[in-house]
């Protein structure tokens, strides 16, 4: 989608450039990995290239607008603002918003995986069965 990309700097929005959004996904056996990237228009030098995660917070700002948290060129969490149309911008939330849930059940799946083998290895250990 075309968007307007801002970032939330010393308490305000400072525009970083107008550009092409892209959401590039790969598989990785049963998981869907996501990345998050920008170019401008013109020259295409990357403004935004950043993965999706589990944490990553996404709100609807307005019809217009998504504000999300995304890793700078630095490496640091900062808070990001994407502007288009009405359209595009809903089917950005939506599309982040399901990357974001799908990527925290992997997260939560494999949580789960480790306590479970984790008390197997204890019961065998130590003969006693822990809830």
């Amino acid at each position: 989608m075309n968007c307007k990309l801002y970032a939330w700097v010393n308490g305000s929005w400072q525009e970083r450039g107008r550009g092409i959004l892209r959401l590039n996904d790969w598989d990785a056996g049963q998981e869907i990995h996501s990345r998050l990237v920008i170019r401008t228009q013109g020259t295409l030098t990357v403004m935004l290239n950043t993965k999706v995660w589990a944490e990553m917070s996404i709100e609807r700002a307005s019809s217009k607008s998504v504000r999300f948290t995304a890793l700078d060129a630095d490496g640091q969490p900062k808070i990001f603002l994407a502007m288009g149309s009405p359209k595009d911008v809903d089917l950005l939330y939506n599309s982040l918003e399901w990357r974001v849930a799908t990527s925290r059940s992997h997260t939560h799946d494999d949580g789960n995986t480790e306590s479970s083998k984790k008390a197997k290895l204890d019961e065998a250990e130590t003969g006693t069965v822990t809830s």
